[in-house]
């Protein structure tokens, strides 16, 4: 497993999530149910139907939340996957929204890295 091998993710990032959430990943059922634990997640409240706020919840984030934020924000000028999608978001949202959703995505990464004891390999969508 290289987890240093995920754009944006330092190895002492790397070091403070493995720390914070151990290498058992077993005790969140799904991908949504840890991202939901990191505080990545919004928090859709709707009435009849609508949907009136998407914030994200307003409690403190923990070590590992914070280092996935810290990675997203890291990969929005590279050149990669992960820096195109920082880039839609935030064109679509700004930078806050840009900096959760791709640390959502980051998050899941790690998750199915960890849980499936897999190499990270990007999608090179250039060729």
């Amino acid at each position: 497993m290289h987890v240093k091998t995920v754009y944006g993710i330092s190895e002492g990032a790397a070091l403070e999530i493995l720390t914070e959430t151990g290498t058992d990943l077993s005790k969140w059922e799904n991908e949504d149910h840890f991202v939901t634990w990191l505080n990545l997640c919004p928090n859709n409240k709707m009435t009849g139907g609508k949907l009136i706020s998407s914030m994200v919840l307003k409690r403190k984030a923990g070590n590992a939340s914070q280092s996935f934020r810290a990675a997203a924000n890291s990969v929005q000028r590279s050149d990669n996957c992960l820096g195109n999608y920082f880039r839609r978001m935030k064109s679509k949202g700004g930078n806050k929204y840009a900096i959760i959703a791709t640390a959502r995505k980051l998050a899941i990464i790690y998750y199915k890295m960890v849980m499936g004891k897999q190499d990270f390999y990007p999608v090179d969508i250039n060729e």
